[in-house]
């Protein structure tokens, strides 16, 4: 049985209010390390210094340093990094030469420092194309539109773009988007393999029949369907959705025109699916059809990331036709 310690009306203030402080700072703390523990649950890194940044507020009136908390912050997530927890696997491993490469970017809210050092990593990585999975922008406004235009056409490299519904914003619709770009559907092969670039950006519109129809006929003998935001994840909140499902609420039609496409993937020979929209990196086999893996893109802009770094997908097909999708950090 614990102890309990009795204080008499003499007892001084100070004590008190160290026992106060150690209470309350453990309870930061253990929320603290709350936060970090779900961010290796989604398969995403950790950046540190913005987290202990985005506590200081709150720390500080406990009399905790920014400082103190990044320690604290660093040696729980090298202990994690230790045990080998936080690892993130391909999806498949192959020492054979890859015939195919390119790169995945998504999230990039006018951020075009970010966007610049992306398309300058996929230089040096000599990809075939980048694709852009949408919000480009905050606001869609033709302005912003054409200078990300404007950075992703300074590479050698072809880009082919989805809009978010960010890109959406000023409008309401794709014109501005399409005054830019162009219509956003579109099918690649290079190297004999096939990619569906497809738009399912509208969180509250349904599709037309006509791109549905589109999409179940492009889909046959596709190995990679690229989306603006994802059909399947396992975890669907107020903060993470999927299409149909927006801020927690879903919009039936379109939730159920999603489960529509998934079942059009499920029947296919399509292998991966890769996503924007949600910010974290995220990696999960379909419940359904286990040979189908769905891929969440995190974001590249540096606000859209409140804990984790900018980053970019680096997807390969090797000569045997096994699919690898990288996570890769931008510095």
């Amino acid at each position: 049985m614990f102890g309990r310690r009795s204080y008499s009306r003499t007892t001084k203030p100070g004590i008190v209010k160290r026992i106060i402080r150690t209470t309350v700072s453990s309870v930061v703390l253990g929320g603290f390390i709350f936060a970090i523990s779900y961010a290796v649950k989604l398969g995403s890194e950790i950046n540190i210094e913005r987290l202990a940044s985005l506590s200081t507020p709150l720390t500080e009136k406990i009399g905790l340093s920014q400082e103190e908390v990044g320690q604290v912050a660093g040696e729980f997530v090298s202990r994690i990094s230790d045990t080998g927890v936080h690892q993130t696997p391909d999806i498949s491993v192959s020492a054979k030469s890859n015939k195919l490469r390119f790169l995945v970017i998504s999230d990039s809210h006018d951020d075009n420092i970010n966007l610049e050092n992306a398309i300058n990593y996929a230089d040096k990585e000599g990809v075939s194309f980048i694709a852009h999975l949408g919000d480009l922008t905050d606001w869609g406004d033709l302005e912003s539109l054409n200078e990300a235009r404007g950075v992703l056409y300074e590479s050698s490299v072809p880009s082919y773009v989805l809009p978010g519904d960010h890109d959406q914003g000023q409008t309401g619709d794709l014109s501005n988007f399409i005054n830019v770009f162009e219509s956003p559907n579109r099918v690649i092969t290079i190297q004999g393999e096939k990619i569906v670039f497809f738009d399912n950006s509208a969180n509250f519109t349904p599709l037309s029949q006509e791109d549905l129809a589109w999409f179940e006929n492009n889909i046959r003998g596709a190995k990679i369907v690229l989306l603006a935001q994802p059909l399947y994840h396992p975890i669907v909140n107020a903060t993470f959705g999927v299409m149909g499902v927006f801020q927690g609420e879903k919009t039936p039609e379109v939730y159920d025109q999603a489960q529509l496409l998934l079942g059009y993937i499920r029947d296919s020979q399509v292998e991966v699916v890769i996503a924007g929209d949600r910010h974290n990196f995220s990696k999960n086999s379909d419940p359904v059809r286990k040979s189908l893996t769905h891929v969440v893109s995190g974001a590249l802009g540096d606000e859209a990331n409140k804990l984790m770094s900018p980053r970019v997908l680096l997807v390969s097909i090797d000569t045997q036709g096994s699919v690898t999708v990288e996570d890769v950090v931008i510095e």
